[in-house]
């Protein structure tokens, strides 16, 4: 395990296996705020995931189903503001897909929500691919299509 310092004031988190870092500073001038340091890690820790509350100066994961993490002021609160969704406890940007599906949730790479439903999911068991033009998931994929990253994709992208 390894700790990240994000120098004076801010916060450092532990982490485990793969994390992804994102760090912003804002230009110190006599004209705007002091620098400001703005740390978002996310660690993912099996399938729940955990994000630095900077209220606490650590990472931890959303403490009941309300709870989402708000990247933007580095908090968790209860639920996400107008124009976000809460996905995988994180707020996120609100958009209808640009296919056929009629669910409207994003999701997490490899997860996608299928027609009529309300959740992200992966493949219930190997083999199984999320088809973008029907708005669910089958056992493989149509002719000239191959899974990749649990949805079918067509074989003329590839080439």
């Amino acid at each position: 395990m390894t700790e990240k310092s994000l120098g004076s004031g801010g916060p450092a988190c532990p982490t485990k296996g793969y994390s992804s870092h994102l760090i912003r500073e804002s230009a110190s001038s006599s004209a705007s705020l002091p620098m400001n340091f703005f740390a978002l890690v996310l660690v993912v820790v099996a399938a729940q995931s955990e994000y630095c509350d900077s209220s606490m100066g650590e990472c931890r994961a959303a403490s009941n189903a309300t709870e989402c993490y708000n990247a933007t002021i580095a908090l968790f609160q209860d639920g996400c503001d107008p124009g976000y969704d809460c996905i995988d406890d994180l707020c996120r940007v609100s958009a209808d897909p640009v296919d056929g599906r009629t669910c409207h949730i994003i999701c997490s790479a490899g997860r996608f929500c299928e027609n009529d439903t309300t959740e992200c999911r992966e493949p219930a068991y190997d083999g199984e691919c999320f088809n973008l033009a029907t708005g669910l998931f089958q056992d493989g994929c149509d002719e000239g299509f191959y899974c990749s990253y649990n949805k079918c994709v067509d074989v003329s992208l590839d080439e």
